[in-house]
This record gives structure tokens, C-alpha cells and sequence, in this order.
């Protein structure tokens, strides 16, 4: 009788996505709400011509939300958070720390999205949820393999074989991850506005 064989499964190449609940949140985004209040009134759509979807963003307009006082606690937030993500992934950040090189805001409203892209010549990015109304869209994060491998049909999906992973929004929340990681927003079906603020940082 033969014996049965032994099979080992490792998953390897991890993708971390850092998710980080904020403290006192609600009067951080009541301050967030009246900056990007501000922002709107005197800063036009920065709308890249990429983009296929009429959502207002500041992306293009060099506002440099970062180095606003409005925005200073944010900010430290960012860092902080980082840091965090930066220790996870054993990022050398002696004697040159990753800095914020860019923070725009992204106002989606019903029939917006964001197509799949990544954040080049970064090396973390992220987003912060300054208001997400039930219903609000998920980021979604897909794997790195599925634009160029064959899918056959699964009887169910796991973590083993998943091509998209989503994570609903929720004012408050940050989400951190690797700049080359492809992400998207699927369609707003909702009339309520998602507003979330997104960065990069780098050396």
C-alpha cells in the first residue's frame, strides 16, 4: 500500500494593506470638511486627462494639502501611520526618512469611479476617509497577475486564487499600501459624496 504523499502550501510575496482606525476622528474630519470646503471655492478640478470619470480632485493643481496648517493634523497622522507600515515592511529610514511628497483630495458623487492604476515612482501611498456615507464605494486592490494570466472559472474564491480584494470605506479609516499595488474605486451608486484625501510618500 502506498503511502500518502506530504504537500506543504506557503504563500509567499506577501501584499500588505495596513488598515488604521483614527483617533477622534469625528472633530478631525469636522476641520478636514471646512479646509476642503475652502479648497473647492477657489481651486477648479484638477482632473488629469487619463481619468474617464468627471470626479473633482485636486491631483494636478500642486495644492500640497500636506503643508497646510489646516491639514497639520492629518499630517502627523500620515507620518505616523507610515511609520508603522515602514517598520512592517523593514524600510531603512536612517539617516533619510520617507517624506510626503504629495496629498490631494478626491470628491466622487453618484456614477463616479477610478479605473486601475498604481502610484509610480512612489514607495507607500495611501488614503484617508474623511467622509463615506452608506453605500459609499470600496477601494478595490488587485493582484499584480491579473492582467496577464489566464482565469479558469473557480467553484469559489479564497485567498489562494482571488484577483480583487475590496474594502469598504469608513470616515475615520486610513488605508496604506505599496505604491505598485493596482487599485480602483467602483461606481458610486449612491448621491451622498465620498471624500477621501490621498498621498504618497518617498525618499
Amino acid at each position: 500500500m502506498a503511502s500518502e504523499n506530504e504537500t506543504e502550501v506557503n504563500l509567499v510575496f506577501a501584499t500588505p494593506i495596513q488598515v488604521s482606525e483614527i483617533a477622534d476622528a469625528d472633530a478631525l474630519n469636522a476641520t478636514l470638511l471646512s479646509e476642503i470646503h475652502e479648497v473647492r471655492k477657489v481651486t477648479p478640478n484638477g482632473l488629469p486627462n487619463s481619468w474617464t470619470c468627471e470626479v473633482y480632485t485636486t491631483i494636478t493643481n500642486n495644492c500640497r494639502l500636506h503643508e497646510r496648517e489646516g491639514f497639520a493634523e492629518l499630517t502627523r497622522h500620515i507620518k505616523t501611520e507610515s511609520n508603522k507600515f515602514a517598520d512592517l515592511l523593514a524600510i531603512q529610514q536612517d539617516p533619510t526618512p520617507l517624506t510626503i511628497f504629495d496629498c490631494w483630495v478626491n470628491v466622487y458623487g453618484r456614477g463616479h469611479s477610478q479605473e486601475s492604476h498604481i502610484h509610480s515612482n512612489n514607495f507607500l501611498s495611501g488614503v484617508y476617509y474623511v467622509a463615506a456615507p452608506s453605500g459609499a464605494s470600496p477601494i478595490v486592490f488587485h493582484s499584480p497577475d491579473s492582467d496577464v494570466m489566464l482565469s479558469p472559472n473557480f467553484s469559489q474564491m479564497n485567498e489562494y486564487n482571488n484577483g480583487a480584494v475590496g474594502f469598504e470605506p469608513k470616515a475615520g479609516t486610513m488605508v496604506m499600501f505599496r505604491s505598485h499595488v493596482k487599485h480602483s474605486v467602483k461606481t458610486s451608486q449612491i448621491d451622498g459624496e465620498r471624500i477621501s484625501i490621498a498621498f504618497n510618500l518617498r525618499f
